[in-house]
């Protein structure tokens, strides 16, 4: 699991909308994650992080790609994290 230091600061930066910070979040989870050697889950938030376009419409107030990102997250992995 991510560090909570971590996680804090992803649920941060995607209330307030900060695109740029959010982004450097999800990447230092990515390198915690391979680090910990949890290939699937680092190489799926990389694939998730790389294919959101770089800007996103605001709609209601709230950044459709942290929905985006929420969704995508709650779609089971195809293989076992090790």
């Amino acid at each position: 699991m991510a560090r909570a230091d971590l996680l804090i600061r992803l649920v941060q930066t995607g209330v307030r909308g900060d695109k740029a910070n959010f982004r450097k979040v999800v990447e230092a989870i990515i390198t915690n994650e391979r680090s910990k050697q949890h290939k699937v889950l680092a190489e799926r938030l990389n694939e998730l992080l790389n294919s959101a376009p770089a800007e996103r419409p605001v709609t209601n107030g709230e950044s459709l790609m942290l929905e985006q990102h929420m969704i995508e997250a709650q779609k089971p992995l195809k293989s076992k994290i090790v």
